[in-house]
């Protein structure tokens, strides 16, 4: 089975288990990285971040905290991802369970990846913020 086909597959079954209010995914020729909101106990919402290898078996979930909006999970392709949750700050996690937290000026909810040091982060069309890391 091709993996693109697998990780439909996959997203297709899995996700009809879960209870998700939100989800977002992103790949490198090595993982494939889930960005996971689930609704807990109290009516909370948890974002984690699920790994995957290219064959679709779990490596590691991390858990970065509690979170109100939508998150957005992007990658550098050097097994780097970063996660923007509408907060004043971003994560930065890998496959093996690191992460690093970068405060931010404003909030973010959406994020693309300019190159391994330049991200540019936004929660509306008109606020930019770019950061180097």
């Amino acid at each position: 089975m091709s993996s693109t086909r697998g990780i439909l597959l996959f997203t297709q079954i899995y996700f009809t288990k879960c209870p998700l209010t939100s989800t977002s995914f992103c790949l490198t020729d090595n993982f494939v990285a889930f960005a996971l909101i689930r609704r807990i106990e109290n009516n909370q919402d948890l974002l984690h971040i699920e790994f995957y290898d290219c064959d679709m078996k779990k490596i590691k979930r991390v858990r970065l905290g509690l979170s109100k909006t939508s998150c957005m999970i992007r990658t550098d392709g050097n097994n780097r991802f970063y996660v923007a949750m509408g907060q004043q700050s971003f994560y930065i996690v890998s496959p093996n369970g690191n992460k690093q937290t970068i405060n931010l000026g404003k909030q973010a909810s959406c994020l693309v990846v300019v190159n391994s040091r330049n991200i540019v982060l936004t929660k509306s069309r008109s606020d930019l913020e770019l950061v180097t890391c």
